[in-house]
Order: structure tokens, then sequence, then C-alpha cells
């Protein structure tokens, strides 16, 4: 039917439309930002400067491998898993009180600019946001520019676990010893859901 097609048709241009806009949308907001930081730098006002760019783009790639579903945001579930596992929060109701604090639309989605609010929250886990910037230098795992976030937050938590292990006197063994907890509960949690 001609009619069916036409509304198909006008459907399908709509939808190419509005992800036009949304990209647009994007790429102005990331222009005015990146405005805003060089007039920033330019003027010696590098303190207002939450993270330097490279930095921002290594945290911007990290967010990028917790989207499991590449909506350009992420859920709870999607920020806890890693969080515990390294040992940066203990269960998912502190990391739920960082991700309520940020989600102001109240949608149950974070985005990058949410993200890094987290990260930056002079209230909530400075921990966090120094475990971030050091993982973007490269300090916490050897090749972490070219790791996908899963597998460098596997190789930390592998580290700090056999250091503390390796070496009884480690500055780290009460570090290890709260992700060895925190990672244990998680799979506490994960085995009770495989058997449901």
């Amino acid at each position: 039917n001609e009619n069916d097609l036409l509304k198909s048709e006008s459907k399908r241009l709509l939808q190419e439309k509005l992800l036009r806009f949304k990209s647009y949308r994007e790429n102005s907001q990331k222009l005015l930002t990146s405005r805003e930081r060089s007039w920033l730098k330019k003027r010696g006002k590098d303190h207002y400067i939450d993270f330097d760019d490279s930095v921002r783009n290594e945290l911007r790639k990290y967010f990028v491998s917790m989207d499991q579903s590449g909506s350009g945001s992420i859920v709870l579930e999607e920020l806890a898993d890693p969080l515990i596992a390294l040992g940066l929060a203990e269960n998912r109701e502190e990391i739920k009180t960082l991700f309520d604090t940020v989600d102001t639309d109240k949608s149950g989605k974070i985005e990058f600019d949410e993200f890094l609010a987290i990260l930056k929250n002079k209230e909530g886990n400075s921990t966090m946001g120094e475990f971030f910037k050091e993982m973007t230098r490269g300090k916490l795992v050897e090749d972490s520019d070219v790791l996908p976030f899963n597998l460098v937050v596997s190789s930390y938590r592998r580290k700090m676990l056999m250091e503390a292990v390796v070496n009884e006197n480690s500055s780290n063994k009460p570090q290890a010893e709260k992700i060895m907890r925190a990672y244990s509960k998680q799979l506490e949690k994960s085995k009770k859901k495989l058997s449901l």
C-alpha cells in the first residue's frame, strides 16, 4: 500500500533527522566545552579545569567501554561492577548514592559529563577520582592506554592481590584486602543470580 510506504518513509526520515540533531547538539556542546577550556588555559586559569584534555579523552574511552549497550550513557550496574571490583566502593548502595547525586534528570542513566561529576565530586569519594586520574596516566596498569576498561580493572585487581600475597609488608595490603572482600561479595551475588 502506497500510504503505508509513505508513513514508513516519513518515520525513517524523522528518525534520521532526530539522530542528526542529537549528534549536532552533542558536537556543539563538545565544541563549547573545548572553547571554554582553551579560554581558561590562555588566561592562566587552569585551576578551574577539572581534567586536562588528555585525561578527559582517556576517561571518555573508559566511559564508552563501560557503556555495554552503546547508548551513550551508563546505568547503575555498568558503573557498580567495576567500582566494587576495584574496592573503590563497598556496595551498590554507596554507588547508588553517588549515582543519584549526579543523575539530575532521574533517568536512571548518566552521561559522560555526569560521570565526570562523580569523579570530581568533592563531597564524594575523592579516591575514585584520583584512581581514574592515575589510571589515565598509565601509572596503575601497564598498557592501560590500549586495554579496554574491563581488562584494566581486572589487571589492577590482580596486581594488587598478588602484591599483597607476595609482600607481607606491602603498604597496599589494606587496599588489596578491601578489593578482595568487595570482589568476593560481588562474585557471591553473581552466583546467586545465576542459580535463580
